[in-house]
């Protein structure tokens, strides 16, 4: 996560994300496609909508987390879904964070996917702050 501008596109930058046909969000609307959305993006697509207003980054922020969930409980991601209601199952969450805790994942690590999981963009980690956290972890 220490972006070099010479040789790659600097990730701390909301200018590197931009809509891609390929998006997880893009193929879950026009197919079958199931991909660990955030909350605005599971409600654009109960809406249907084509281009959701969001924060690109902190979307990904939060696929990321529920990723990194996803392989730290040994699990898919899709379980942490209805995907009849298009909604997130925060309960889950919460059960397999705690589950992590006890069998001995660290606190950064359970406290940083819980963050990178939270269900409001505004309230939601950042770039800058995940860094943050990973430089802590470092010392």
């Amino acid at each position: 996560m220490y972006p070099n501008p010479f040789l790659s596109p600097n990730l701390m930058s909301n200018s590197f994300y931009s809509p891609s046909p390929n998006s997880g969000y893009l193929k879950a609307l026009t197919a079958d496609y199931k991909a660990p959305l955030s909350p605005i993006l599971l409600t654009a697509l109960k809406n249907r909508q084509v281009a959701p207003e969001h924060d690109p980054c902190s979307s990904d922020i939060f696929s990321l987390g529920v990723t990194l969930l996803a392989t730290c409980t040994n699990q898919s991601f899709e379980g942490y879904y209805n995907w009849q209601k298009l909604s997130f199952d925060y309960a889950k969450k919460g059960q397999d964070l705690l589950r992590m805790s006890k069998i001995g994942y660290s606190h950064q690590l359970v406290e940083l996917i819980n963050m990178m999981i939270e269900e409001t963009e505004t309230r939601r980690i950042n770039l800058q702050q995940i860094q943050e956290v990973l430089d802590e972890v470092d010392r």
